[in-house]
């Protein structure tokens, strides 16, 4: 397993580039760090139950959902960094490029140079960024209903189905690594394309920021989340062998929704457990010696 979501519990695995935390290099910042607009997400409305409160919010509540550290910065503040710290080890565009000043462009070139993996989305995306990406996204889109992708160029492709994306394959430069195809290999459009760029990279997807909504059926956010692993200057992972873990999350009040709305919502369709179940959930937990968080 090379993710642990919903856990709070994070083990470095060592690698090279755990030099650059450890004082031989710039020192990054594990956090996650998405760059947004107040169009995208306004800072006066929360990110939990809101409605939809911005094109960002689902990309806060995957990150916060899949157990990573997630800190939230405005175009707005200005390019500097006071209050956090310097250099993200991972930065998530959640606003239009095109609203970069120069000033910006030029924080986020010396953070790339110095470690920091960017994240851009197609609609995003803008032609000043090509330095960083060596990637654009086509003219048209196509509508897609499976991905192919893999992290580690020694893992094998793996081919996930999905409900049906509306997407625009990329047009990657000679100096990309892909990440993932929209469809079966060989032959797919490609769809996310990785771009070395002095110590850190630029990463372009082909989907729009919503397709980060977790609360979908069919969504992305595993594949995703199989991702972010590979191309983060560090792996974070927790030990999972022998044991077991269960997530659960109101277990209560979604029976509440499910009787009260016809035709069931989507995110809410399952009935609440009785007492039997809990009891069965108890069995199971003590057979393997395991704990339950709720």
């Amino acid at each position: 397993m090379r993710y642990a979501l919903g856990l709070q519990l994070f083990f470095i695995l060592w690698t090279p580039a755990c030099g650059r935390f450890l004082g031989s290099g710039p020192v990054l910042d594990l956090v996650h760090r998405v760059l947004t607009c107040e169009s995208e997400l306004p800072r006066d409305m929360p990110v939990w139950w809101a409605g939809r409160t911005g094109p960002a919010r689902g990309l806060v509540e995957f990150l916060r959902l899949s157990g990573y550290p997630v800190r939230v910065q405005w175009l707005e503040d200005g390019s500097g960094t006071q209050g956090v710290p310097a250099i993200p080890a991972v930065l998530w565009l959640a606003c239009p490029a095109s609203r970069l000043t120069p000033a910006w462009r030029r924080r986020l070139d010396g953070w790339i140079r110095s470690g920091t993996h960017l994240i851009v989305f197609a609609d995003e995306y803008d032609k000043a960024l090509n330095e960083w990406l060596d990637a654009r996204p086509a003219d048209s889109s196509r509508t897609i209903d499976a991905v192919t992708y893999r992290g580690d160029a020694r893992a094998d492709w793996r081919s996930v189905r999905t409900r049906p994306h509306r997407v625009r394959p990329l047009v990657p430069g000679s100096g990309t690594r892909t990440l993932m195809y929209a469809g079966p290999r060989p032959g797919a459009p490609r769809l996310m394309t990785l771009h070395p760029y002095g110590g850190g990279a630029g990463i372009l997807a082909g989907f729009t920021l919503s397709d980060l909504e977790n609360a979908k059926p069919g969504a992305l956010d595993s594949v995703w989340a199989d991702l972010i692993p590979y191309w983060s200057p560090v792996t974070l992972q927790a030990p999972l062998r022998g044991s077991a873990v269960l997530r659960m999350d109101d277990p209560q009040s979604s029976s509440k929704i499910w009787n009260r709305t016809t035709p069931s919502l989507y995110l809410t369709r399952y009935p609440e457990l009785d007492p039997g179940e809990w009891r069965t959930v108890a069995e199971l937990l003590a057979a393997h010696e395991a704990r339950l968080s709720i």
